[in-house]
């Protein structure tokens, strides 16, 4: 009787102590540091999951959710990702991990993001995604400022790369310069209020190929604010 209870005893802590390992394979920690730890909603948000494991197996997959909604926002194979905030406030963002068997983690913290006087946006339509275009052809690019508050004298200024040809489409209604692709609104805009401007750039048939930026710059004369253009900033010519 005795050994009896005594096997028993024994198979019983084996069980636990199997169960226990099986809880350990199959589990991992999903984590994620992120930089800057001030942005605001013209700041790039570099996130980084590399910290994350699954001792069951090697990470496969980082799927975000950046707004809270329990959607699936970004599913990458890299750990490293960068996101752009629309809205400030304090956004919850979750990561969850998982490897090639299914096991998986997760994890939700709260990002501070602040306001800014505006949010503005680039966009970049190239005949080959992404971003991709012919030495001597065009591509089309869109820049997108929406006020959070009253705003005077607001200026835009883009920088292609030097000898490439602009032709503008649409100017949103402001004083155009022409050869320094500045734009200027001398009305002043009330919150929520939008100005979308969009050119055509055409790149010369003996650009080299290689990858060139654009940059580019809000201001303004009341709030005084100099605010990057974020977005899309790279094209590759081949």
């Amino acid at each position: 009787m005795r050994r009896t209870r005594a096997s028993l005893l024994i198979g019983l802590v084996s069980l636990l102590l199997g169960m226990s390992g099986l809880a350990q394979a199959a589990g991992g920690t999903a984590q994620f540091a992120y930089s800057p730890a001030h942005p605001d909603i013209n700041t790039p948000v570099t996130l980084d999951a590399s910290a994350s494991s699954l001792s069951a197996g090697v990470i496969t997959t980082y799927v975000w959710d950046f707004n809270g909604d329990g959607q699936s926002d970004l599913s990458s194979a890299r750990a490293r990702v960068t996101h752009l905030f629309d809205q400030s406030g304090d956004r919850a963002v979750s990561l969850s991990v998982s490897d090639a068997a299914g096991n998986s983690a997760s994890i939700t913290r709260v990002i501070r993001v602040a306001s800014a006087p505006v949010r503005v946006r680039r966009t970049i339509s190239t005949p080959i995604a992404p971003n991709r275009v012919a030495a001597g052809s065009s591509f089309q690019v869109t820049v997108t400022i929406k006020t959070t508050e009253a705003i005077s004298g607001l200026g835009l200024d883009e920088d292609p790369p030097q000898g490439w040809r602009v032709s503008l489409v649409n100017g949103a209604g402001a004083a155009y310069k022409f050869d320094a692709t500045q734009f200027l609104w001398l009305a002043t805009l009330n919150p929520g209020e939008t100005r979308q401007v969009v050119y055509n750039i055409t790149v010369p048939a003996n650009a080299s190929p290689g990858l060139y930026t654009l940059a580019g710059r809000v201001s303004s004369f009341s709030p005084r604010f100099k605010i990057e253009v974020v977005g899309d900033t790279q094209v590759q010519v081949f």
